[in-house]
Parts: C-alpha cells; structure tokens; sequence
C-alpha cells in the first residue's frame, strides 16, 4: 500500500506506482479495442483511476486516463459526451506542454465530428493539428507519425466533401514526409500510406486515369497486410468496386465486392466496425454510388443497436432515411 502523499517518480517505487495505473488503464482499453467493454461498469472504473492518480499528484498519467474515458464515451453511441472528454484532454496536455497529447486531441475531436458528418469542422480540427506541428518542427518535439495521421485524415474529409484536386496536393505532402516517416514508425507508415494510396483509387478514378488508379490499389493491397478481414484491405477492395464500375467491368466488381463481404464477415463484431460501415456507406453515397450505400449503412445500424449506440443509432436511420426518401 503507498502512503497518502506526493509521489516520486524518480524513485522505484514511484516508478513502479506509474506503471501500474498504465497497465490499468491500459486493460480498459484493450477491453475497448475488441468491444469487450461495459460502458457503465468501465467508466466507474476509470474515474477511480483517475481520482487516484490526481491523489498521488501524477499530473502525466491523468491525461492518459482523459483519453481512454474519451474513447470509451465516443464509441459508446455518446459522441457529443466524447468529444467534450477529448476537448478537455486538449487543456490538459497544454497545461502539461504535450505537443503529441495536444496534437491526439484534436485529431480526436475530428474525427469525432467526422462522425457526426460535421465535415467543415472535423476539418478545421485536423488543419488546427496541422499547425500546432508546423509551428513546433524546429523544436525537435514533433511526433512524425501525427503529421501522417493528421494528413491522411484531413484527405479522407475531403474526398467526403468532394474536393479531390485538394486531396491530391495532400498525398504529395505525405510523399514528402515519408523518408523519415517510414524511419520512425514504420507500422504506422504502412497502414497511413495504404490509406493515403487508397485515398489515390478514388483521385485517379475520377479523372479516368485507371491504369494509375489500379498501381495504387495494388501498393494498397501491398502494405494492407494479413487476412482479408482488415478493414484496411475492406476498404481497398470497396475503392476496387467503384473503380470495376466506373471502367464498365461489372464481372470484376461482383469480384472486388464478394471479397469485401468475405472480408466483412471475418471482421469481428464490434462498435469499431459499425463505425468503419457507415463511414464507408457514406462514401458510397459521396462518390455517385448510391445504390451501394445502403446494404452498408443498416449492417452499420444493426451494430450501433447490438452495442446500444444512441447518438450512432439516429445518424444510421438519419442516413438510411435520407437514401428511401432523397428529395427530402
């Protein structure tokens, strides 16, 4: 038991108390990952974490809890709630000078907004991390892997709003980056650049370059590793739907099609993948492929249901709405 007082860090038994608040919290999370999670129960759990790490004065460890309670709150169906938890993350690392914690918060927040289809702001948010970067890159601080982050995540908004041209001048940011990037964190590299290429099908397909559109699924499919059921390599063979359509080839995307149903089947059930349906119905519905939004969006809503989602719930039935009656 540790006494009721301020803790030393430096020492190893103040050492030893911050490793164990992170490997529990860190459990949580886990449970969040694999939708093993009990929103109640967890939350109760977490502001116990978080009460005792503001008793023993580990000012560090408190945004880490900030940020899980955040994360669970989102994914819970309570997006507005969550959003509010990753703002307040935003004051915390500041107060604390957390360039990357800072930077995480407001991709947090967009993404957050992207949820709720709030692109315009969701954008603002990713463009805001974008600076704070820019202005700390002489600092030596700055996480290299949240500039990917942050870029590809600024590309996806805008191809959901349709400003492709501005998307593209993105991927050669991040081509420009990529040396050190791959250097840095070469895991992250790959699944930020299969997105980015990904990103690249939809770009190159609008503009019918499809001979340039299929060189990038295939460097997609490349860094897109393991099995079919990663979502990352679901939403290549969805980006290889679109493309089969639009070169006339519906043979091929019946093919590209039933391996992303293969692939979604695989993926296990979770609040994670009603999250990656839906956003993936909206492209649909964003890039002129309407007819094939729908089949995803209400797989989308049968797991907000399943996982009691509310705020996700009425956007899954606000979209599939829209698609019945258009001209409302």
């Amino acid at each position: 038991m540790v006494d009721e007082q301020t803790v030393d860090k430096t020492d190893e038994k103040g050492a030893a108390l911050v490793n164990f608040f992170r490997k529990l919290v860190r459990r949580v999370f886990d449970r969040i990952l694999t939708g093993d999670f009990d929103y109640e129960k967890d939350m109760r759990e977490l502001d116990r974490y978080r009460c005792q790490v503001k008793k023993y004065e580990l000012r560090e460890l408190e945004p880490e809890v900030v940020n899980v309670m955040a994360v669970l709150t989102s994914i819970s169906g309570r997006i507005e709630e969550g959003y509010l938890l990753f703002q307040q993350l935003y004051e915390m690392a500041e107060d604390l000078g957390d360039l990357n914690g800072m930077v995480l918060s407001l991709l947090n927040q967009g993404i957050n907004l992207q949820e709720q289809t709030k692109y315009a702001d969701a954008l603002d948010k990713f463009n805001a991390g974008l600076k704070l970067l820019k202005a700390n890159e002489a600092s030596g601080r700055v996480v290299i892997g949240r500039y990917g982050e942050l870029l590809v995540s600024k590309m996806k908004i805008l191809i959901l709003l349709g400003e492709l041209e501005a998307a593209m001048v993105l991927f050669e940011d991040i081509q420009v980056i990529a040396e050190d990037f791959v250097a840095a964190h070469r895991q992250a590299y790959a699944r930020v650049m299969s997105e980015a290429y990904t990103t690249m099908i939809e770009i190159c397909r609008d503009k019918n370059d499809f001979d340039k559109a299929k060189s990038y699924m295939a460097m997609a499919l490349e860094l897109a590793v393991g099995s079919d059921s990663n979502p990352d390599r679901i939403q290549i063979y969805l980006g290889g739907v679109r493309l089969a359509l639009a070169q006339g080839d519906t043979a091929l995307a019946t093919s590209y099609l039933e391996r992303a149903q293969i692939g979604l089947d695989g993926f296990e059930e979770s609040p994670f993948k009603g999250r990656f349906l839906m956003t993936e119905a909206r492209m649909m519905l964003s890039l002129g492929f309407g007819e094939l939004a729908p089949d995803l969006a209400r797989r989308a809503l049968n797991t907000f249901e399943k996982y009691e989602m509310p705020e996700d719930v009425a956007l899954a039935k606000m979209f599939l709405d829209k698609l019945e009656h258009p001209s409302i």
